[in-house]
């Protein structure tokens, strides 16, 4: 797929850091950026990149909706009909609705890390 000038240069532009995980939703790849404490979402048909949940260098463990919620080296993504999944460094599962992209931690707690 060709681009014009200006679109390949919105494509190169996206930067990752440590891929973590990749979870294909129809014409979306969900990808955990772990070390962006990130999840995003790639456009199949153009490439865009979007951040969906998290953000970037912010680690966290808060649940919610898309734009304040928070990850922690998000890994191991993947995708069931209606949510994605995602473990992390600290020991806990989060889930991701689709399409809403509310987060929650259905197992583990942000004081149960492992040392």
């Amino acid at each position: 797929m060709r681009f014009g000038r200006r679109r390949e240069a919105e494509v190169a532009a996206a930067r990752f850091s440590g891929l973590g995980g990749l979870a294909r939703v129809g014409e979306a790849l969900y990808v955990a950026d772990t070390f962006n404490h990130t999840v995003r979402r790639v456009d199949l048909r153009d490439f865009t990149v979007t951040t969906v949940v998290g953000a970037p260098g912010q680690a966290g463990l808060v649940d919610g909706p898309p734009q304040s919620a928070r990850l922690r080296s998000p890994q191991g993504l993947v995708a069931l009909p209606d949510a994605l999944y995602s473990t992390s460094f600290d020991g806990v599962l989060r889930r991701i609705t689709l399409p809403d992209l509310q987060v929650s931690t259905p197992l583990g707690r942000a004081d149960d890390a492992r040392a």
